[in-house]
């Protein structure tokens, strides 16, 4: 990525550039799992021990791929369908997390965005795209799986009733122009300029971090039910998500 050298060995990056905090999923597809998820959530932390203008940009060292989801060989391993269980809360609770950040944030899509990938792109303030490459996807009805409240929630909160309606039950993959004619992304991109735009939208937003209690309490108002069914509520949706895989088996892949 320009001007990162990254770490191989390292899942999730951050990098600080001024009032930037750049917030790199550096684990191959980016699949999800308990490590990957609270490796992030410790980066999060680490943002929010700063003082004053803030704002966290994520995105991918993968070429193509901005996050291909859970990851369902570990998920379905799991010994217990309690482990799934917390796996599942842990990752809700992420994304519940992040959708009420008190500091502005941005999504930089540089390529798939699939199931939680694209959860997990939605729960920031604003997406960019690139213009050439990649979809946007739930796939979780063409496996046979279903979702947790929250991860219904998340989505649904960022699209109209139609496009919601295709995205969970028709498993419709969105192009980049497609996404942007659907507002499910806010501006599409040439490649090579998707960092330089995501650090000019950055730069832009982050005085807002300055006052990031209201911010915080102004975002936590307007997705208080979104936050709501990724904690509280999302105990009980990740509990039956956990028993559904655990009685299914594996899901196809």
């Amino acid at each position: 990525m320009e001007n990162f050298k990254l770490d191989p060995n390292e899942e999730v990056v951050l990098k600080r550039e001024g009032d930037i905090f750049w917030l790199i999923l550096n684990n191959k597809m980016n699949n999800f799992t308990f490590d990957f998820v609270r490796k992030i959530d410790a980066k999060l932390d680490e943002v929010l021990e700063s003082k004053g203008a803030a704002c966290l940009v994520t995105t991918s060292s993968h070429p193509k791929v901005f996050s291909s989801g859970l990851d369902l060989r570990f998920l379905t391993g799991l010994p217990h369908r309690d482990d799934v269980h917390n796996f599942l809360l842990e990752f809700i609770r992420l994304l519940g997390r992040l959708i009420a950040f008190p500091i502005p944030t941005v999504a930089l899509i540089n390529g798939h965005a699939i199931a939680g990938g694209f959860m997990l792109a939605m729960v920031h303030d604003f997406r960019i795209m690139r213009n050439d490459l990649g979809f946007l996807t739930l796939n979780e009805i063409d496996i046979g799986m279903t979702i947790t409240p929250g991860m219904n929630a998340v989505v649904q909160c960022k699209v109209d009733p139609s496009t919601h309606r295709d995205i969970l039950l028709n498993a419709r993959k969105f192009n980049s122009k497609e996404a942007l004619e659907h507002h499910i992304v806010d501006k599409l991109v040439d490649m090579k300029d998707l960092i330089s735009e995501g650090r000019k939208l950055a730069e832009e937003l982050a005085p807002k971090g300055e006052v990031r209690e209201a911010y915080g309490q102004m975002k936590s108002e307007i997705y208080a039910r979104e936050v709501e069914l990724c904690t509280n509520v999302g105990l009980r949706g990740a509990l039956k998500g956990a028993e559904k895989l655990v009685s299914w088996g594996k899901p196809k892949l």
